[in-house]
């Protein structure tokens, strides 16, 4: 290998593989030092050195300088041209990884190239390959060959010299939702918008809230854009039309809530800042609407505020009110106007009381902070026993809806074949479910060492018990019922 194929690599590789030139002669360099100590032996000590504007090159052995015809002669060209066609290979590992760890979070475009198994393989630019996750999907979507889409890089890694790089993307996230926003909203990447708060659930909804340093600006209508042409363009980039909701931020937290509950109607918003809680008031035809289709209105919000939110109407927390007062005057120690000091706060539960801490409870209820953490110790044994008494009846009920499920197995058996089957497996389902609820409920009651919830517990676990059983004997006279119908040789029922 002389100068003249030196240069003719460098160059060919700098400009096809995007690889700079340093890097290239460092390649050469280190190839032609492993070949020639292939060829003169590993206990020979060999130096080489490429000129970066000339490409001549120097090779020593033992500190001796070679002549050009023992370079020529020793170093074997084919070996050097294989160790540098391998150095070339990881030295691009090395870019791509570099430059796709510089964009991580970022978003990146590609092509749909094949679905393994719910894994989306995605070609990005010059043939670089990301996958796209199922857990990283947005639930409902599906991709072709070929399909274009947009996500958000989340992982860059190699795990060794060899290995391929391994870059993962993401759809569901918020922040790949964050990211799409800045592309689409000038005002958000130059910092005039700010997205203060995101929560989202992926395909669904989403609720962003936004602060502007402008006070001038329609951070709300700067965001929706023309006849809502932005956030069209947003949700045109995600599936299933999911909804994107604009709220403007203030940092009084009942108004930010009370915006982050749109479109529901709220009447008042009540902060228990101790407890990091919030009490929402609405008029009874106005709690659907603000609690949402399976909670996700009141879900997002509570994600968006950072408040645990509860829905109630007023007549609702009136009996909250009621019933809290009248057990914190129970506890010993407690005065009547420490109860009521104490619910004033936000405090509504055993549980809330026995979260504080004794100081804060001190300065609520003008105790001492060693009365104080009296009553939190009983407040917290209060809790547990109510907890462990809710964990047995929880179980007792479960058992019953096992053996209600037993019992109409067993009734329909004869009849329907198909609708029996569905009976045996949620009597199955009940009874395993009223086993976890007793073995909880037992576990509470040794706790709280109390013998009314302890025969409870051991009520419900008697419960699932024959709950099992009842089962049991269901899938036993369905199976034999089954083989009667095809030992006659009779056609089963039309259901089965």
């Amino acid at each position: 290998m002389d100068q003249d194929q030196v240069k003719k690599i460098v160059e060919q590789l700098h400009l096809e593989r995007k690889i700079p030139k340093e890097k290239v002669f460092c390649i050469v360099e280190e190839a032609m030092m492993i070949a020639a100590k292939r060829h003169a032996g590993q206990e020979s000590e060999i130096a080489v050195h490429i000129d970066r504007d000339t490409c001549a090159i120097s090779v020593f052995r033992d500190n001796v300088p070679l002549s050009t015809a023992e370079i020529t002669e020793r170093l074997g060209a084919q070996t050097a041209r294989q160790i540098i066609t391998q150095k070339i290979r990881d030295a691009e590992k090395d870019t791509v990884f570099q430059r796709y760890n510089e964009d991580l979070g970022n978003l990146v475009s590609g092509t749909v190239r094949r679905v393994e198994r719910g894994v989306v393989i995605v070609s990005l630019q010059e043939n670089i390959e990301a996958i796209l996750p199922r857990s990283e999907q947005i639930p409902g979507e599906s991709f072709r060959e070929g399909n274009r889409l947009t996500a958000q890089i989340i992982e860059v890694n190699k795990n060794g010299n060899n290995a391929r790089i391994r870059i993962v993307l993401s759809r569901n996230r918020p922040s790949f939702l964050r990211r799409l926003l800045e592309q689409e909203i000038p005002e958000i990447s130059d910092g005039i918008i700010t997205i203060k708060e995101l929560s989202r659930d992926p395909g669904h909804r989403a609720k962003v809230a936004v602060a502007c340093v402008d006070p001038h600006l329609d951070v709300i209508g700067a965001c929706v854009g023309s006849r809502g042409s932005r956030i069209r363009a947003v949700r045109e980039e995600l599936p299933n039309n999911e909804q994107i909701d604009i709220i403007p931020w203030v940092p009084d937290p009942a108004e930010f809530i009370r915006s982050a509950l749109l479109p529901a109607e709220i009447l008042e918003v009540i902060p228990c800042p101790i407890l990091g809680r919030a009490i929402v008031l609405v008029e009874k035809e106005e709690r659907s609407k603000a609690i949402g289709r399976k909670g996700q209105n009141v879900r997002l919000a509570t994600r968006l505020c950072g408040w645990d939110l509860e829905i109630m109407t007023q007549e609702e927390l009136q009996s909250v009110l009621d019933i809290a007062v009248e057990q914190f005057r129970s506890i010993p120690g407690m005065t009547d106007e420490a109860a009521e000091a104490l619910v004033a706060a936000g405090l509504t539960t055993y549980d809330d009381i026995a979260l504080c801490e004794p100081s804060v409870l001190a300065d609520l209820g003008k105790f001492s902070e060693e009365e104080a953490q009296q009553i939190i110790d009983e407040a917290e044994r209060r809790a547990e026993f109510d907890t462990a008494r809710q964990a047995a009846d929880a179980a007792a009920a479960a058992a019953e809806d096992a053996l209600a499920a037993a019992d109409e197995a067993r009734r329909i058996v004869a009849a329907d074949f198909q609708h029996a089957e569905r009976c045996v497996r949620d009597a199955r389902d009940a009874a395993a479910h009223a086993r976890e609820a007793a073995g909880e409920a037992a576990k509470s009651a040794e706790m709280v060492d109390s013998p009314q919830v302890a025969e409870v517990a051991k009520a419900a676990q008697a419960s699932a018990d024959r709950a099992t059983r009842a089962a049991d004997n269901a899938r036993a006279i369905l199976d034999a019922a089954r083989g009667d119908d095809r030992h006659r040789g009779q056609t089963p029922s039309r259901n089965a």
